[in-house]
């Protein structure tokens, strides 16, 4: 699996299992059309670096959006569909590249804490300098 804005750009492995921490940005954002499925905003908390650490591959302050539904009263946490570069520069998050951990329910408040969890191994363009 790959995560990269420019075609020529060298790719850097990531191991399954790599953590990082995050915090919830704001509330809960609900479209008006599909209350079920909801929109939560998260931020990287520390730089995720390739497998050798020589390559910064997201900096601390990359957004995370992430979709979550309600179900019998509680958020589950879903996937994450984008991510946002602290330059502004936006991609896609890869389907089931990452999730939250331990365990998808989420206590949601501004500032909460979770870990970013990379599930499968990937590999990634760096988006920034070390």
């Amino acid at each position: 699996m790959e995560l990269r804005l420019q075609s020529v750009a060298p790719l850097y492995p990531v191991a399954a299992g790599h953590e990082a921490p995050v915090r919830i940005e704001d509330s809960l954002i609900e479209p008006p059309t599909d209350r079920g499925r909801t929109l939560i905003r998260f931020v990287l908390e520390a730089p995720l670096y390739d497998k050798r650490r020589r390559a910064l591959l997201l900096p601390a302050g990359t957004r995370l959006t992430g979709l979550v539904h309600l179900l019998r009263g509680e958020y589950r946490f879903v996937a994450f569909q984008s991510l946002t570069l602290p330059d502004g520069r936006s991609l896609a998050a890869p389907d089931e590249a990452f999730r939250l951990g331990p365990g998808s329910e989420l206590t949601i408040h501004p500032g909460g804490r979770a870990t970013l969890t990379v599930v499968r191994p990937l590999r990634m363009e760096a988006f920034a300098t070390p």
